[in-house]
């Protein structure tokens, strides 16, 4: 069965959890932060952190929220490619030069977008925690860019 198709799975916006049928939403959370300042952090300081942030990935997969998930190496350790008049660039490096980084991706299902907001508000390390729909597959992506959301 390809991804959107499965019963109860539902991809798109969500918005708020009025009108919302019992079908689960799919989400990418993109968790990160200054990769910089955790590394000056003393070590005790380090290992708290990620006793917490192991602590987080077990409630929530254990609730069955957290469908996927992958840590990140440092943004250093990235390549990017880059197309300028439509032949890649090939550049050592992230595609952005702040320290503020993706460290974890997590592929999560709730009911609505509140569940998603109440996951992401429970990282417990600070950062940032991007939530973003998925796609319904055929799902028309580029008018969204242009016009903007539905209702702005």
């Amino acid at each position: 069965m390809s991804p959107g198709r499965e019963p109860g799975v539902r991809f798109g916006h969500g918005r708020s959890s009025y009108g919302m049928s019992d079908s689960n939403m799919v989400y990418l959370l993109i968790i990160g932060g200054d990769q910089l300042t955790l590394a000056a952090e003393e070590p005790g300081t380090v290992q708290e952190c990620a006793a917490l942030v192991e602590a987080w990935w077990r409630t929530h997969r254990a609730a069955g929220q957290v469908i996927g998930s992958a840590r990140l190496k440092p943004a250093y350790t990235a390549t990017t490619v880059r197309f300028t008049h439509g032949c890649p660039v090939i550049i050592d490096g992230s595609f952005t030069p702040e320290p503020d980084a993706m460290g974890a991706i997590a592929l999560i299902s709730v009911d609505n977008l509140d569940q998603a907001l109440a996951i992401a508000g429970s990282w417990p390390v600070g950062g940032y925690v991007e939530i973003r729909p998925l796609a319904t597959p055929g799902e028309r992506l580029f008018a969204d860019v242009r016009s903007g959301p539905v209702g702005d």
